[in-house]
């Protein structure tokens, strides 16, 4: 991380070269990710993605072979900035097998998910449905779970509609 709380992504690829970054936390001073920060890391297997971070590049995580979970923390200020899941952020993922978005993303952009075949949940903790792109997920084959009583919500939300089957509450 440097001085403008962005990611260093020469660091990144040195570490990630080095097969040194497995499992990490981002500090919550972190507001920004940049494009292709962490892509081809294939040492990386989870992420947690602090609340501060607004802004996202594309292709961040691309190509993560490895990369199993991913958590956005919630926002608990209050504040009601939302949240993009960058385009093609996770494409490629192959192991990426559960996804936790928090409360305040409100879309998940292009093929953000895209090539994850392993991709099996996704927690969405958001009560209204975040605005999805182009073939976000990789299959119809997820189980979706949305916060208790917003399950129509997401089944009548046109973005949201070809998953219905799929769409259940976190118990």
């Amino acid at each position: 991380m440097n001085s403008k709380n962005t990611i260093d992504k020469k660091f990144i690829k040195q570490q990630c070269d080095k097969g040194l970054l497995k499992n990490i936390v981002l500090p919550n001073s972190l507001t920004a990710i940049e494009s292709n920060a962490f892509s081809g890391c294939i040492s990386l297997e989870s992420v947690e993605i602090p609340a501060n971070v607004m802004r996202v590049g594309a292709e961040v995580f691309m190509n993560c072979e490895n990369l199993e979970t991913v958590v956005f923390k919630d926002n608990t200020t209050g504040a009601s900035m939302g949240k993009i899941v960058g385009e093609a952020m996770f494409f490629n993922c192959k192991s990426l097998k559960t996804v936790l978005l928090s409360n305040d993303i409100t879309t998940i952009e292009t093929k953000a998910f895209y090539g994850c075949n392993s991709l099996k949940t996704i927690i969405v903790k958001r009560e209204i449905p975040p605005k999805l792109g182009d073939y976000v997920f990789p299959n119809l084959n997820i189980d979706i779970y949305v916060p208790q009583g917003c399950e129509k919500n997401y089944q009548n939300a046109k973005d949201w509609s070809v998953y219905t089957s799929k769409i259940q509450p976190i118990s």
